[in-house]
């Protein structure tokens, strides 16, 4: 079962002031929103229970909760998803893995896995929109997404046959 978060980096006082300002509004509707001239930084995270995306991480630090470990991400401009550990260490404390790319730039790499749940920035990959075997690559920046389309297929969504 997916489950959602919604994290803003600023304080829950500073959240609900800006939730009325317009600009913030137009951000929570996107996946993530990285602006430091405005003070500004969003994410909608989807949760993927028990599963790990397996690639190079940009650091791997101990957090005292899977919120802190999503907060580092959103602070940091390199990150794309995160990993956390499903169990506390004896310490208290849980492993993040803070990562650079997401399961939709890295499909192969998504797995199940026993010990961590993976956490990805929402976007309209999540409605699975390229047909016929295409994939799609989430573009952050504009909240969209881009196809890249099977061999006999084209469009938008590869919804077309090539060559009709």
């Amino acid at each position: 079962m997916n489950g959602f978060v919604l994290l803003s980096v600023s304080t829950f006082i500073y959240f609900t002031y800006h939730i009325l300002d317009q600009g913030f509004c137009e951000a929570a509707q996107a996946g993530l929103q990285r602006d430091p001239n405005k003070n500004l930084r969003f994410a909608q995270f989807n949760e993927h229970l028990y599963h790990v995306l397996d690639v190079p991480k940009i650091e791997t630090v101990n957090v005292q909760t899977g919120r802190h470990c999503l907060l580092r991400c959103v602070k940091n401009d390199q990150c794309f998803s995160t990993n956390i550990a499903a169990f506390h260490r004896p310490d208290g404390n849980i492993s993040c893995e803070i990562l650079p790319t997401d399961k939709y730039h890295q499909s192969e790499k998504f797995k199940a896995n026993h010990t961590y749940h993976h956490y990805s920035i929402m976007s309209p990959c999540e409605s699975f929109p390229c047909q016929h075997g295409g994939t799609c690559k989430a573009l952050y920046e504009t909240d969209d997404y881009s196809c890249t389309c099977a061999q006999n297929y084209t469009g938008r969504n590869c919804e077309m046959p090539r060559g009709k």
